[in-house]
């Protein structure tokens, strides 16, 4: 036992591991107690083995039989033989003395015995190396073999349908093999066996029926396999003493015909799936020696009936679920030698009988309480007591002194107090002393006043987890343990003070775990001189090095013992924690050294992925969140806060591409911003670089002048085309203004990432599309943020003052022609004016409403952000910010709800036929029919909704984005769908289509989006992305060709109002009349009149165009 514990110490594992391997060298001393047992019924039942012998000639050895055969009688013997060698790979063979070459007497050949006349009786090949399938040609073999060992090789496939032919077989050993298949029925058919040995196989099915035939069955093992099913009935077995059926996957309740075995003395049943409790018709097996029933789902109590069987010595029952207390039953049991009825539900107190011949107890894992009785201290050839966890409680008792053949002794996880037991380590005999997680006190430094007779053998010691008092006393610890400590364990303790340089004395120290303690100071560079020391383990404590140290792993490796190193190759992950360290090693044995990380200031230590280093607590990861990127204690994508010194958070910062933003361009988390971006989240464009979509882009020389010039000219266009197409007819340019600024939105939300060439594209056709001012920071560099909000506020009534000029020049140059004004000059400039303030409105909201966007928090400024300019704190002391709030408030009345409210005011007081109000205000009602007279107000509505999510919406929540936009655009399509509320086809089916357009546009640019941020294919996104681009674009060309073509048709039936008489003239306005009649056709719901529609599509000519023939 004590080489097992030595061999367990001396491997270099875990520290989790060493008091599990512990109780695994207990069970394999259990089980080899067990093995033994079977060994002395297997020599017993097979006496011959004992005739064959070895002779040892030098290094060699030969096989010889026990007498000299004529073996030239049986010539097939000899040659199914040689076919057994060819078909078993026998030049791989370990021993084949005798074989090749072949002996000229078979029955020399090694494992081969024969009768006195030479047939072959025995063949005893078993660790051999035996590979293959068995031949056929054993069948010559029949009238004389009687036993068959081919035990513990690497024979492969079924077995073989010779076996069947060898019907004086007594004894088949075929275990340890990698043999498949099913057991076949002929085995039941062999009548003749004694003895069947088909374990550690891979046997899959049941056991057949036939077995029951097997009647001269003495030992029946097939355990480690993969057999299923229940038992078949075995009861005609009255022979079989030993029935070994464990590891397998049988299942059901167990038998109870196994009562009528009356010779059955050893039952092996673990590790299998019966249930239900062991039936009461066992108490019939009067020769029983061995129960062994271990990891089942066994239920009911441990059988009383037992203590009847005199002979029982065995009972293995553990990891079931046995319930009830153990009572007394085993007080009469005399040759009761081990009972482990551990990991159970058992509860009640501990038995205060134990009979004297018990040597192994386990009964741990239960609900036992109660103390420790006494009486366990009589038992005096106690060698293993496992009584750990439990509830029990009270103090280990000084009886347990007598106990002077106790090798293994664990009370670990229950409530014993007290003080250290130190009488136990007086015991001559013991190896293992687990005592840790109770409640145990004092100073452990008491055993020191023990009065040694002989050296202890403690070779295993876990005080762990208890509340002991003081410093550790290095010096106690050398003088009493050092002479055969392997493995100590004083873990979670609360020792405090210096780690001892005594305990460098213990030349057998395998082990030392003092974690989770207040020890201080360094490590002593003594223990480097522990030959035989492999792991040490120090994490948890106060312990600190001697110098300062900085984040780099060569100041920490200069700051070690000289006996340690860093493997800065070789992370290890810190349990609970989220972060690794470099592993430390020894520079000699020292394999594996944990320390508290903290030790060396977790200077070799790098957050996991997902985290960064807090810069004023290196101890502490902090996650990233979002689409931020941290690895290796960098940040990328984030923004440190409060500060790159002092951060304590990484905030995610606005995408620029699907997995980059303008933060830490260089993967530092010092804050920095990539060029032309500057403040909080790099989310603000430097001086001389403008917003163009999500990126700054830089202002280039020419802007100055030629952004004023476009805006000019476009604005120009616009008057032009407002005052020519009359406000029946702007239905189309309503759809287009929607669809591009809508697609502005998408492109600046920074949600939905389009290639750079296409965003560029797209923001710049949506900005002139929807006459938004762009790049103004390049028209006037020096006009302010709170500036350039007063001049988009402002637009609107720039836009007015226009219109307005507009008029008093076309009243200056009547004057000057000397020509009365048209009467619906002022009317038409009025429309226009009107136009322009509904053209704005989306874009006004935004502004608008960003100033009360306080969305995003940053949590190491326990402040709220700004959502569209995340740099502006949400402050009222803040000047920048006070300013742009009261823009907004004030924009907030006067536009956003101001001007929508006074319009509607006017509309219902007025008198929507009058023609002077259909000039006015007609392009708000009259290209709907008179049941959708309301739709202006859902139009308005629903920029509004856009406006609201697209700025009140955080920036990182680009899916909730997503859903409120895609909402706001399926309502639309609802609408549009049920109400068709254009007078013509060609609106409605715009609209819709424009509707489509965007939605779709939506939820496949997020989805690119998704797809982008997990790496999908790059290729399969980048096509997409460009396919949703041309589909955007042919829309808008088809609407732009559209609106051209109202236009032009619009130009040419005013000219040919104007000059029908002339020829050319008349066929152009006819061309054009056709045009737009097949464009204006009107929707057939007839149940509809328009307000103020007048004549049908004949008289359009003369009735709708006669009101501004004039204006051309």
């Amino acid at each position: 036992s004590f080489l097992i514990f030595r061999s367990v110490c001396a491997m270099q594992l875990p520290r989790s591991c060493f008091v599990a391997l512990c109780y695994v060298a207990i069970a394999l001393a259990w089980s080899h107690q067990a093995h033994e047992i079977q060994q002395r019924l297997y020599r017993e039942s097979f006496p011959s083995s004992s005739r064959m012998r070895t002779e040892y000639t030098g290094s060699g050895s030969k096989y010889v039989s026990s007498a000299g055969y004529d073996t030239t009688a049986y010539p097939g013997q000899s040659s199914a033989l040689s076919a057994l060698y060819s078909a078993t790979s026998g030049p791989s063979w370990y021993n084949s003395t005798g074989w090749m070459p072949a002996s000229p007497n078979y029955c020399d050949w090694f494992g081969v015995v024969c009768t006195p006349s030479g047939d072959v009786r025995e063949l005893n090949l078993a660790a051999n190396n035996l590979q293959g399938i068995l031949p056929p040609s054993l069948s010559i073999l029949a009238s004389s073999l009687q036993r068959l060992h081919f035990f513990d090789n690497a024979l492969s496939g079924t077995l073989p349908a010779v076996l069947s032919t060898l019907t004086g077989l007594t004894e088949l050993h075929l275990s340890t093999n990698s043999m498949t298949g099913s057991l076949p029925s002929f085995l039941g058919t062999m009548t003749n066996l004694k003895v069947l040995f088909v374990s550690g196989n891979y046997f899959t099915g049941s056991i057949p029926t036939n077995f029951a035939q097997l009647t001269n069955l003495e030992e029946l093992f097939v355990s480690s396999n993969s057999l299923s099913g229940s038992l078949p009935l075995l009861s005609p077995l009255t022979l079989l003493t030993t029935l070994d059926i464990a590891v397998n996957n049988f299942e059901g309740t167990l038998p109870a015909w196994l009562g009528q075995l009356s010779s059955l003395q050893f039952l092996y049943s673990s590790f299998n799936k019966f249930t239900g409790s062991v039936p009461a018709e066992w108490s019939a097996l009067s020769q029983f020696r061995g129960l062994f029933l271990a990891s089942n789902a066994i239920t009911g109590n441990v059988p009383s009936f037992l203590s009847t069987i005199q002979t029982m010595q065995y009972i293995s029952m553990s990891g079931n679920a046995l319930e009830g207390s153990l009572g007394e039953w085993m007080t009469n049991m005399s040759s009761l030698i081990s009972i482990d009825v551990g990991d159970n539900f058992m509860s009640g107190p501990l038995p205060h009988h134990l009979p004297q011949s018990l040597q192994f107890v386990a009964l741990n894992q239960n609900y036992f309480t109660g103390s420790i009785p006494q009486s366990f201290g009589d038992v005096r050839s106690m060698q293993t007591c496992v009584l750990s966890g439990n509830a029990l409680t009270g103090y280990i008792p000084q009886s347990l002194s007598g106990l002077t053949s106790l090798a293994f002794m664990s009370i670990s996880d229950n409530y014993i107090q007290g003080t250290f037991p130190g009488f136990l380590l007086l015991l001559p005999n013991l190896l293992v002393l687990d005592i840790s997680r109770n409640m145990m006190t004092g100073n452990i430094a008491t055993f020191t006043d023990l009065n040694f007779d002989q050296s202890p053998h403690i070779a295993v010691m876990d005080i762990s987890h208890n509340a002991w008092e003081g410093e550790f006393s290095g010096i106690a610890f050398a003088t009493s343990l050092c002479p055969t400590i392997t493995v100590f364990q004083a873990d979670g303790c609360g020792f405090s003070g210096g780690i001892p340089s005594a305990v460098a004395a213990c030349n057998t120290l395998v082990q030392l775990s003092l974690w989770n303690n207040s020890f201080t100071g360094s490590i002593p560079s003594v223990y480097g001189t522990l030959p035989l020391l492999g792991t040490l383990i120090l994490d948890e404590t106060d312990m600190s090095t001697p110098c300062n140290v900085t984040n780099n792993i060569l100041d920490a490796n200069n700051c070690l013992s000289s006996f340690l190193i860093i493997d800065p190759q070789e992370m290890v992950a810190s349990i609970g924690q989220d972060y690794a360290c470099a592993s430390i090693t020894g520079t000699t044995r020292l394999r594996t050294v944990t320390l508290d990380p903290s030790y060396l200031n977790y200077a070799h230590c790098i957050c996991r992925d997902g985290f960064f280093r807090n810069p004023t607590n290196p101890g502490v990861c902090t996650p990233c969140v979002g689409w931020c990127t941290c690895t290796n204690n960098q940040m990328t994508n984030c923004y440190p806060s409060p500060a790159a010194d002092t951060a304590i958070y990484a905030l995610p910062c606005p995408l620029l591409t699907a997995n980059s933003t303008a933060c830490n361009p260089n993967s530092n988390g010092t804050g920095s911003c990539a060029q032309g971006y500057t403040d909080r989240l790099c989310s603000r464009c430097e001086p001389g670089y403008y917003r163009s979509g999500r990126e700054c882009s830089l202002c280039e020389p020419y802007m100055a002048v030629a952004i004023p010039i476009l805006y000019t000219v476009l604005f120009a266009v616009l008057i032009v085309y407002l005052l020519i197409i009359p406000p029946r007819s702007l239905s189309l340019l309503k759809t287009a203004t929607f669809y591009f600024q809508s697609l502005l939105v998408l492109v600046r939300s920074g949600n939905v990432l389009w290639p750079r060439e296409a965003s560029d594209l797209l923001a710049r056709t949506s900005f002139a599309a929807s006459f938004s001012p762009a790049a103004v920071e390049c028209v006037f560099p020096t006009l302010t943020h709170v500036g350039i909000n007063w001049l988009y506020l402002s637009l609107p009534a720039i836009l007015c003052t226009a219109c307005g000029i507009i008029y008093l020049l076309g009243r200056v140059v009547a004057a000057v022609r000397a020509k009365p004004l048209h009467a619906t000059w002022g009317e038409r400039c009025a429309c226009v004016a009107l136009y322009f303030l509904q053209l704005t409105f989306f874009n006004i909201t935004i502004v608008v409403l960003n100033g009360f966007s306080c969305t995003v928090s940053d949590p190491g400024l326990n402040q709220q952000f700004l959502n569209f300019h995340p740099w502006l704190p949400c402050d009222v002391n803040n000047v920048v910010y006070r300013q742009m709030l009261i823009a907004c408030i004030m924009g907030l009345l006067v536009y956003v709800m101001g001007v929508p409210l006074a319009l509607l005011i006017t509309l219902k007081r007025s008198d929507l036929t009058s023609t002077r109000v259909v000039n006015v205000f007609g392009f708000l009602y009259s290209n709907f029919k008179a049941r959708a007279y309301w739709f202006e107000t859902w139009m308005i509505a629903r920029r509004f909704l856009l406006a609201l999510v697209f700025t009140m919406v955080p920036f990182t929540s680009p899916s909730v984005n997503m859903i409120a936009t895609v909402s706001v655009l399926q309502a639309a399509i609802i609408v549009q769908h049920s109400v068709k509320p254009f007078v013509t086809h060609l609106e409605n089916n715009m609209e819709l289509v424009s509707l489509y357009v965007l939605f779709f546009s939506y939820v496949g640019a997020f989805g690119i989006f998704v797809a982008a941020s997990s790496a999908t294919e790059a290729v399969a996104i980048g096509s997409l992305t460009w396919i949703l681009f041309t589909a955007n674009i042919l829309f808008a060309l088809v609407l732009i060709v559209l609106l051209i073509t109202v236009f032009v048709t619009s130009v040419m039936l005013k000219l040919g109002a104007r000059f029908n008489s002339r020829r050319r003239l008349r066929s152009m306005f006819e061309h054009a009349f056709r045009i737009r009649s097949v464009l204006l056709q009107e929707d057939d719901d007839r149940g509809s009149t328009h307000l103020a529609q007048g004549p049908k599509l004949e008289g359009l000519h003369a009735k709708l165009l006669e009101p501004d023939a004039d204006h051309l």
